[in-house]
């Protein structure tokens, strides 16, 4: 099993700070299978 809770991440540029992820959490079962898509497709 994988799991990840409570998952944060933050860019920042100087004084500008971009939130990339916010609190998310996953769980996959072994023999599971996931994909995880953006909005530019990668």
């Amino acid at each position: 099993m994988l799991a990840a809770q409570d998952l944060v991440l933050d860019y920042r540029s100087g004084t500008a700070i971009a939130h990339a992820v916010d609190t998310v959490s996953l769980r996959v079962e072994r023999g599971s299978f996931i994909g995880l898509i953006g909005p530019s497709g990668s």
